[in-house]
């Protein structure tokens, strides 16, 4: 236990560098990052105030909502109908209880140095790209379809990107250097870049509409010009992202013919219109349990009878893709948890956004819930390891402003640098 106390190895440089590891691997083994989380819960166990922090957290009102959103969530295996299933899934949520947790784990010390965590990442990350774009595979790996480093697809790396994004503008704004503002702006214009030469239509979408609230709320004071430039920005993107990225162009198109044979033709078997059927879909499900939903075991057997039941005809595309998730985080808690769910759930987005702004963070918090749920309306990332771990660091950097000093701001920012 002295080995603990003093030294290199002290308790707060494990928290640090297992926090920092647990940023590092997230995109490379979801089971080492488990250990990691695992690792920074055995180290608050074996420190002494252990009761004192649970108190505060739970005094906390956004740790309070996520903890009581967790317990909806485990307490709904009982009305599920996959019991086995249900206990499974439910310990990916219970990650969601790390969010506060890392902040009061974390000394002051530290929190500067988490942001670089990233990097590495980031760097990674480019080099796949650099090689799937040349057409170079070093030593001639094999990649899995949709993937673009080895373990994680362009959904899950146009998700980290977006996340570094708003993180990095968090930092380009709180660094008072004008010369240190450069390498930031430099890191922004390469994560867009790298982003539209991803096939990840939904990471795309969302961060182009975070780069136009963002242009929006930088002219804030001027909302015609704001509205004009952001407008431009945006057309620019497109028009040369269309023009110059044949895997962008063929993405649009393929977008554009899979709703003229939907609409034409009531074609579902395609990447839009599968999405499509599976909205019409869960609109049945919801109405046969609006109050509590499936459960989070009973998702598959319900959508699996009412496909059968009355929506056949949409194709064995619809079927595969729908088996997993409702690929609309928003419609998929519906369906699973239920109105009373659903209202917990936005609940917490709530008080993270009222943490955020008691923290003078509101601007960071506002360009995450932008990009978050414009990148759900296609996808689920709240149930993917490597996506929920990008989740749980975000919420925490930009709720509890770790990643930013602000010394007005009392204890809260006390912490955040």
């Amino acid at each position: 236990m002295n080995l603990l106390k003093n030294g290199l190895i002290s308790r707060y440089n494990l928290v640090f560098l297992s926090y920092f590891s647990f940023i590092l691997f997230a995109y490379f083994d979801f089971h080492i990052s488990r250990s990691f989380i695992f690792f920074i819960g055995l180290l608050f166990f074996m420190s002494k105030n252990v009761k004192s922090t649970f108190k505060k957290l739970i005094q906390d009102p956004f740790y309070l909502s996520i903890v009581i959103f967790v317990i909806y969530v485990i307490l709904s295996i009982l009305w599920s109908n996959n019991f086995r299933k249900g206990i499974g899934l439910s310990k990916i949520w219970l990650t969601l209880l790390m969010i506060p947790f890392f902040n009061e784990m974390l000394e002051d010390k530290h929190k500067k140095l988490i942001y670089y965590a990233f990097i590495p990442v980031f760097i990674y990350i480019s080099i796949w790209i650099l090689f799937i774009n040349t057409g170079i595979i070093p030593l001639n790996y094999k990649l899995r379809t949709f993937d673009v480093i080895p373990g994680s697809s362009y959904i899950k790396v146009s998700f980290f990107l977006g996340i570094l994004f708003i993180i990095t503008v968090n930092r380009l704004q709180c660094d008072k250097s004008i010369k240190r503002k450069y390498p930031y702006i430099a890191l922004l214009i390469l994560i867009i870049a790298e982003v539209f030469m991803l096939e990840s239509r939904g990471g795309q979408l969302a961060l182009l509409t975070m780069i136009y609230i963002l242009i929006i709320l930088l002219n804030k004071n001027h909302i015609i010009k704001g509205f004009i430039v952001s407008t431009l920005i945006i057309i620019l993107i497109l028009f040369s992202s269309y023009n110059f990225n044949d895997k962008f162009k063929n993405r649009i198109d393929l977008a554009v013919e899979s709703l003229t044979l939907l609409t034409k033709k009531n074609y579902y078997n395609t990447s839009s219109g599968s999405r499509i059927g599976l909205w019409i879909i869960a609109s049945d499900m919801m109405r046969e349990k609006p109050l509590f939903g499936t459960g989070v075991g009973g998702y598959c057997q319900n959508f699996k009878r009412i496909f059968k039941e009355k929506y056949e005809y949409m194709g064995q595309g619809v079927f595969n893709v729908g088996n997993s998730m409702m690929h609309n985080e928003l419609i998929q808690i519906l369906v699973k948890f239920g109105i009373i769910g659903f209202m917990l759930y936005l609940n917490m987005f709530f008080q993270f956004f009222k943490t955020a702004i008691k923290n003078k963070n509101g601007f960071t918090a506002i360009l995450f819930l932008t990009y978050y749920f414009t990148f759900t309306a296609t996808y689920v990332p709240i149930e993917r390891h490597q996506l929920l771990y990008t989740f749980v660091i975000a919420m925490t950097l930009i709720a509890y402003k770790i990643l930013c000093k602000d010394s007005t701001n009392g204890r809260n920012n006390e912490n955040s640098q």
